[in-house]
């Protein structure tokens, strides 16, 4: 986002000068932004000009963002309501607050409000996002596929949504799982002329995609 900031259509001469507008990729990585001032903009700006990384990690997806806004198809989210896949009578790590069951919450279509929004032309710079949800409605359903993108990534509900990509070590072994690959190979020694010999290796591979979206994407 520094890069943004600093050259091109959402670029600033200053922190101060920042608005909401010049922060459209916020619409998925930080929707909070939304329901705040430009004076928060402004701070935010200065945090990410000023390479705050303290601040910075502060700064992500709180469960507000998935269990309410994100959490209801039809209408608005009530007011001191979570959503979830099936209702509780309070939500323990906040007072007055109820949980009532969503359905929605576990139809992929839940992720695809962010992961896949394509190109958003409703900012005055337009921007071109993640395609990842239409790749798994266009061609990995049509494929025979029926796994939800919770069912992969948030088995027992595991809300850290793996993998991580900052961990080599999981993101290779998921890699390995989703896109297994086939090795033959044939060697032989080649005689174009008397007493020349050429080592000739064929090598045949196969690379199986079982992922439920195009590799990579987001």
């Amino acid at each position: 986002m520094e890069r943004y900031l600093k050259k091109g259509p959402l670029s600033v001469k200053g922190p101060g000068d920042a608005t909401k507008k010049n922060f459209p990729c916020f619409k998925c990585h930080l929707p909070q932004l939304e329901k705040a001032t430009d004076a928060v903009a402004a701070e935010i700006a200065a945090v990410i000009l000023n390479k705050d990384q303290t601040t910075m990690q502060k700064l992500n997806i709180s469960c507000m963002v998935c269990h309410q806004d994100k959490g209801v198809v039809h209408g608005l989210p009530e007011r001191n309501v979570m959503y979830g896949p099936k209702a509780e009578k309070e939500y323990p790590e906040k007072e007055h607050m109820r949980v009532k069951k969503s359905p929605f919450m576990k139809q992929a279509a839940m992720c695809g409000q962010c992961h896949g929004l394509g190109p958003i032309f409703e900012f005055e710079y337009p921007i071109q996002c993640a395609t990842l949800y239409g790749s798994y409605l266009h061609a990995y359903i049509p494929s025979g596929g029926t796994q939800t993108c919770q069912e992969c990534h948030m088995k027992k509900a595991d809300h850290t949504c793996p993998p991580n990509f900052n961990d080599r070590k999981e993101v290779s072994e998921r890699l390995r799982q989703a896109l297994p690959i086939e090795v033959d190979t044939l060697s032989y020694r080649f005689q174009p002329f008397e007493k020349i010999f050429v080592s000739t290796i064929i090598v045949k591979t196969k690379i199986t995609s079982k992922a439920g979206h195009r590799i990579p994407d987001g």
